[in-house]
């Protein structure tokens, strides 16, 4: 019983590890690609 919980909490644990990676990575992704468009926007090289 008690190492079936514990097998069950260090899953609801990786799980949350995961899910926090991933809005990281999607956040980053984001702020780079913010980025991106500040430097093509500053340079002009992007026409509207």
């Amino acid at each position: 019983m008690a190492a079936g919980s514990a097998g069950t909490r260090m899953r609801n644990v990786h799980r949350v590890v995961e899910g926090e990676v991933e809005e990281v990575a999607l956040r980053r992704g984001a702020i780079a690609l913010a980025g991106i468009a500040a430097h093509f926007l500053a340079h002009g090289t992007v026409s509207v």
